[in-house]
């Protein structure tokens, strides 16, 4: 568990984007759980008309709807699944021995035998779902499984978390900074504490200054 751990941190602080973030947890995870499909779902909302599949990790026999770019339809039997997952803080199983059945279409379409899924509520924008298939042969998630599992989806979460503020706040920056050239107006910024003073790029065009001086 804690070797576990430790790489999913080491991810999480070595990802220079979101898509590499997801694409080295998934990675991670079909090792860990021996899994035939691992992926992340977004959004885990009831509410939308439909749903994607932006991450995922397969075995080459195991496909799934990454693999086929596929928007799905929401359905009143993967609505009630997201509401289940939303209300849970912890990973929840399906399958043949857990208490919860495998949604059909998701049986049929992708050759599920069992599963394990959990929302990941990030601190901005809409939740997202974490999950894995087991194909080949049902799996009986056990304790330990769920623990690592949860653990790894809290800390997925965090990271996802920042990096979509980080994002957030580039395009804002960037967004500023074409209004200031638009409007040929510059701003600056004075922290007080440490006496430092920061030019906008377009400041510096205004006062015919390189930006590293």
């Amino acid at each position: 568990h804690r070797d576990v751990m430790e790489r999913i941190t080491q991810i999480s602080l070595n990802s220079a984007s979101i898509e590499e973030l997801l694409g080295r947890v998934l990675d991670e995870m079909l090792t860990v759980f021996n899994a035939d499909r691992a992926y992340f779902l977004y959004s885990c909302d009831p509410d939308a008309p439909s749903w994607s599949v932006p991450m995922e990790r397969t075995r080459p026999e195991w496909p799934g709807a990454f693999a086929r770019g596929m928007v799905i339809p929401m359905t009143p039997e993967t609505a009630e699944v997201f509401r289940e997952l939303l209300a849970s803080t912890k990973p929840l199983p399906y399958g043949p021995a857990a208490s919860r059945c495998i949604p059909a279409a998701v049986a049929e379409q992708f050759s599920v035998r069992s599963l394990i899924q959990m929302a990941l509520p990030p601190k901005v924008g809409s939740p997202w779902v974490i999950g894995l298939h087991h194909c080949a042969q049902a799996c009986a998630y056990d304790e330990d499984d769920l623990l690592i599992f949860g653990d790894i989806g809290l800390r997925v979460a965090d990271a996802l978390s920042s990096m979509i503020i980080l994002k957030n706040l580039r395009a804002s920056e960037e967004n500023l900074s074409r209004a200031q050239a638009v409007g040929q107006v510059g701003s600056w910024l004075l922290d007080i504490p440490t006496n430092r003073l920061e030019w906008s790029a377009e400041t510096y065009r205004i006062f015919g200054i390189p930006q590293q001086e």
